[in-house]
C-alpha cells in the first residue's frame, strides 16, 4: 500500500514537489488482516477489509500530509519579519445581508485597505443583499477581527457568522441616519 502527494503552485502551475509513503516492504513481515475479518463459515467481511485498509491508509496519508505541510510553510511562509500577512492567496465569500447600498459602499472602502488584500468582485447584488468574492493573503482570524473592527467603526449593528470560507454579516436593523466615519484609514488593518 502506498500514498502519493503532489504540491502545485496554483498561480503558475509550477510543481513544488512530489512525495510518497508506503508500508514497509519487509519480506519477513506480511500484511495480515485481523482474524475478525474472517467470520466462521462466511467469506471475508468487506466492511472489515475496508476498515483495516483504511487504518493503514490514514497513517500513510498523515505522513505525506505532514511533509507537504512543511514544504508549503517553507515555500510561502506565514508572516514576514514586518508582521504583514503574505504567501498563500485565499478566496472568501463575503455576504452582507440587510444593508443599504450606502452602507455597503462604506464597507467596501474598508475591505480594500485590509492587509493582504488582492482583489474582490461582486457575485450577487440586490437592494439589501450584497455578496462578493474576496481574495486576500490574510489569515482567517485577522480577517474576522478586521470585519468586527470595520463594523464597530461604521457604527452599524450586526451579527457575524463564519462557516467554511463564507463570512455572513447580517444587519440587526436598518437605521435611517448614521454619522459618516472616515476614521478607519488611520488604523493598521
Amino acid at each position: 500500500m502506498r500514498t502519493v502527494g503532489r504540491l502545485l503552485s496554483v498561480g503558475d502551475g509550477r510543481r513544488l514537489g512530489n512525495w510518497e509513503a508506503k508500508l514497509p516492504e519487509d519480506r519477513d513481515q506480511v500484511w495480515l488482516l485481523p482474524n475478525r475479518c474472517f467470520p466462521e463459515g462466511q467469506s471475508v467481511s468487506r466492511d472489515c477489509l475496508l476498515e483495516a485498509v483504511g487504518d493503514d491508509a490514514r497513517i500513510l496519508a498523515q505522513e505525506v500530509g505532514a511533509i507537504i505541510s512543511e514544504k508549503l510553510d517553507a515555500n510561502l511562509g506565514s508572516t514576514s519579519s514586518g508582521g504583514q500577512d503574505e504567501g498563500l492567496k485565499r478566496g472568501f465569500n463575503l455576504v452582507f445581508d440587510g444593508f443599504s447600498s450606502r452602507d455597503y459602499r462604506d464597507m467596501e472602502d474598508y475591505l480594500t485597505i485590509f492587509s493582504g488584500y488582492v482583489r474582490h468582485r461582486p457575485t450577487r447584488s440586490s437592494h439589501l443583499t450584497h455578496e462578493i468574492w474576496y481574495e486576500s493573503t490574510i489569515k482567517t482570524s485577522r480577517l474576522e477581527r478586521n470585519l468586527h473592527k470595520m463594523m464597530e467603526l461604521l457604527e452599524i449593528p450586526y451579527v457575524l457568522k463564519f462557516s467554511g470560507n463564507t463570512y455572513t454579516i447580517k444587519a440587526k436593523n436598518l437605521r435611517q441616519e448614521r454619522r459618516s466615519s472616515g476614521q478607519g484609514k488611520k488604523y493598521k488593518w
